[in-house]
């Protein structure tokens, strides 16, 4: 029988994990890459490919610029270190910037926040009616 292993996805990966012009000044792709690298905090190279899981030459090459990276790396250093830096680099490249979308479950909580402060606000109408006050 077969274990089949679930990932441990970051659901709410940080957008800018520092300043936006520091990510927008990155001269290129590479750039965005190092910065992304970065923030990983890896203690040396080998536990950095170990964990990317990336050859060390390979990585070594990446690094500078010698071989691309490909999209699966590039999304596997965005969730080890839990930030879009690269996606951030070439969403403001075009012009874009990055937004969190709402979930479903927190749509539906905002609009019961909503609701209830509506209903806070006439009640207290209704509160200063009966005493005759208003604000």
């Amino acid at each position: 029988m077969t274990d089949i292993v679930q990932p441990s996805l970051v659901f709410r990966m940080e957008a800018y994990p520092v300043d936006r012009t520091r990510i927008a000044q990155q001269p290129n792709f590479q750039g965005a890459m190092d910065l992304s690298l970065s923030l990983c905090n890896f203690q040396n190279g080998k536990d950095e490919a170990r964990a990317l899981g990336i050859d060390a030459g390979a990585l070594s090459c990446k690094k500078s610029g010698q071989k691309p990276w490909n999209v699966d790396e590039v999304v596997r250093v965005m969730e080890h270190g839990g930030h879009l830096v690269p996606l951030s680099y070439l969403a403001h490249r075009y012009g874009y910037g990055l937004v969190m979308l709402e979930t479903e479950a927190e749509r539906r909580e905002r609009a019961l926040r909503e609701r209830v402060a509506t209903l806070e606000r006439e009640k207290q109408v209704l509160v200063e009616a009966i005493r005759g006050t208003s604000s």
